[in-house]
């Protein structure tokens, strides 16, 4: 702390007097305590002089940096003195804050708490977000641990490591999962052990490889027929990510009689089969999953922190699958509010691919941004890639093709191994494909398509085929999407179909109808697609009637948009697809050569088409072009 602090310091211990020296001991080296521990006439003097806070149940220490300053000037003696009285003096009080504070006072005195206390501190501190006291604790709790010769506490040393995760402390993380997996005292513990150091190495690491190699190891080990039911179960999480299914019902295995890992033990399958459902847009088997599951969700708080948030997400998702895009998005937006929340990431990435489906490309791609940053380091399905994905996709749809090859290029293999981002990636690629101009610009995601069909990923694989149907190439994703299993077909998969097959037909009454269902659904953007391509098939001998009931559409939901299509269309009217990218990335002031390099063209190529840019919209310059782009909010 500066100097200065330590005079401010000094001056307000003088104030409260000596008389109150051991109170004020007492509450810096606690930092918060219950009211009556002090007395009331000590607790109103350290009021008064600026050093503590008092409310009617409690008093803490104004700063933890002022409680430092105080510890810190005591004799090393004095303080683990000070330290064991205040420990004793909370013997008394078991309310969670109170007990907390009382072992991790006591873990570095004399005489030492239980192991097991110190092993539930550790875990109430991960649980709470303390993830450097969780750190101390848990170290704390393993070395006296083998001081007694006692059994390891497995739960204590796992969550160090999720917690050095935390922390930024990779390295340390990556040797503290191996611990827990290596000094597990008994068949359920070491079940335990595995099931989150398997979670760890496959999610958070990109190592699925990593991850059945520890849990088959551990499996080999493992005698007890419930703990193996439990590590069977737990690995089902990520199986299902990575498009592998397992084909045996998920039971589960129970690893105890009460407690965290009791909850654990019955809460893993449901979570998984939930996962599963939502995946595949199962949403009767979803829904079911999640009124089983949230009762079991608190009970296993100190270890699956999520799991309630996840019973939520899941439930927003099965809103999209249902055709009810409009309380999905409100639910994601209302989450991602939580700032404080672990799973402020996946809301926030909820939040942009919902934003993206309902039109609101400029917002969708905000909170694309945000996910990426929130999901760098609160990663919980592995859900880093997705969203990196989902802001490659929104920036190619908006014409920042720099942008979205630079998100693109963020994703390893590790990632694009998992389904979900493998479809969102190719989304973005074939979008860039699209404002580019190529022939062909959905071969991307009719690929990405085709390799996820049968992996259990259904829902966004329909989502992707989606896409393919809005750039006017429905054929080969329909052929995909006529194959689902009837429970994975729900109302949005039947939109979609409906949607690409009036496209494929080139059917105009058919396609406003599509059109009107999707609006009705609160797919906006896919409804406005679907009614511009209604007006394109003048030819057909119903076109007039579609037409006009197209136009409707086009006007009432193209008002609804972000960027306004109606301000773009005056532009994509006058420029070819090519065109417009090229004026879209010299907006940003990109350079000649950069666009040429990142749209695949020469040099000379892109002169010739901003030269016709500059033609058509009647500017003479990049001021001038980047002031009508803007305007037409493109850039």
């Amino acid at each position: 702390p500066p100097s200065r602090l330590r005079e401010l310091v000094a001056e307000w211990v003088e104030l409260a007097g000596s008389a109150r020296a051991e109170a004020l001991g007492l509450l810096a080296v606690s930092t918060s305590l219950p009211r009556d521990v002090l007395a009331e006439a000590d607790v109103a003097a350290l009021v008064e002089a600026g050093l503590a806070v008092g409310t009617p149940d409690r008093v803490r220490i104004v700063s933890p940096l002022v409680g430092e300053v105080i510890s810190d000037g005591m004799p090393p003696a004095h303080r683990r003195e000070t330290a064991a009285h205040a420990s004793a003096r909370l013997t008394g009080y078991d309310d969670p804050r109170s007990r907390l504070t009382r072992i991790t006072l006591a873990s570095d005195g004399d005489t030492p708490p239980a192991t097991k206390e110190l092993a539930a501190a550790a875990r109430t501190c991960t649980a709470l977000g303390f993830h450097a006291l969780a750190v101390d604790l848990g170290s704390r709790a393993l070395a006296l641990a083998e001081e007694r010769r006692e059994p390891a506490p497995t739960d204590a040393v796992v969550l160090r490591g999720e917690s050095l995760w935390l922390l930024g402390r990779h390295d340390e993380a990556d040797r503290a999962m191996d611990l827990a997996v290596r000094v597990a005292p008994d068949d359920a513990a070491l079940a335990l052990a595995a099931s989150r150091a398997g979670s760890y190495w496959s999610l958070r690491r990109e190592d699925p490889a990593r991850a059945y190699r520890v849990t088959g190891d551990a499996l080999e080990r493992i005698t007890d027929p419930q703990a193996a039911a439990f590590l069977r179960t737990s690995m089902t999480k990520w199986q299902i990510m990575l498009g592998d299914l397992p084909r045996q019902t998920l039971t589960g295995g129970r690893l105890g009689t009460d407690g965290a890992e009791a909850a654990v033990a019955s809460l893993d399958p449901m979570l998984s089969a939930v996962l599963a459902a939502c995946l595949s847009g199962d949403t009767v088997a979803a829904r079911a999953g999640i009124a089983a599951g949230r009762p079991h969700a608190q009970a296993a708080l100190a270890v699956i922190r999520h799991a309630a948030e996840l019973f939520d997400y899941a439930e927003a998702v099965a809103d999209c699958a249902d055709a009810n895009l409009p309380a999905a998005r409100e639910a994601f937006r209302e989450h991602a509010t939580h700032r404080l929340s672990e799973a402020v990431g996946i809301w926030t990435l909820g939040a942009s691919w919902s934003a993206f489906m309902q039109g609101d490309a400029d917002g969708a791609l905000l909170h694309a941004r945000e996910a990426t940053y929130e999901l760098a380091w609160r990663d919980l399905l592995a859900f880093e890639g997705l969203a990196i994905g989902t802001r490659a996709t929104v920036a190619a749809w908006l014409g920042r093709p720099a942008e979205a090859q630079e998100c693109l290029d963020r994703l390893p293999p590790g990632m694009r191994a998992l389904v979900i981002t493998d479809l969102e990636a190719a989304q973005a690629e074939s979008w860039l494909a699209f404002r580019a101009g190529a022939p062909s610009p959905a071969a991307p995601v009719e690929r990405a398509v085709e390799a996820a069909e049968g992996r259990h990923h259904d829902w966004w694989l329909a989502l992707a085929a989606l896409s393919a149907i809005r750039m006017g190439q429905p054929s080969a994703v329909l052929a995909v999407l006529r194959r689902f299993p009837a429970h994975h077909a729900g109302p949005s998969v039947r939109l979609f179909v409906a949607y690409g097959e009036a496209l494929e037909q080139g059917d105009p009454t058919a396609l406003v109808a599509a059109a009107q269902g999707l609006e009705t659904a609160g797919y906006l953007a896919a409804a406005y697609d679907a009614a511009r391509q209604t007006l394109a098939l003048g030819a057909h001998p119903d076109a007039a009637t579609a037409a006009r009931r197209a136009r409707v559409i086009v006007t009432r939901v193209g008002a609804l948009l972000s960027p306004s299509p109606t301000a773009r269309s005056g532009i994509a009217d006058l420029l070819t697809a090519r065109e417009w990218a090229v004026a879209s990335a010299a907006a940003t002031r990109a350079r000649n050569r950069e666009i040429a390099e990142s749209l695949g063209l020469s040099h000379r190529t892109v002169e010739n088409h901003l030269a016709a840019v500059y033609r058509k919209l009647g500017v003479s310059g990049r001021d001038e072009l980047r002031e009508v782009v803007t305007a037409a909010a493109i850039a």
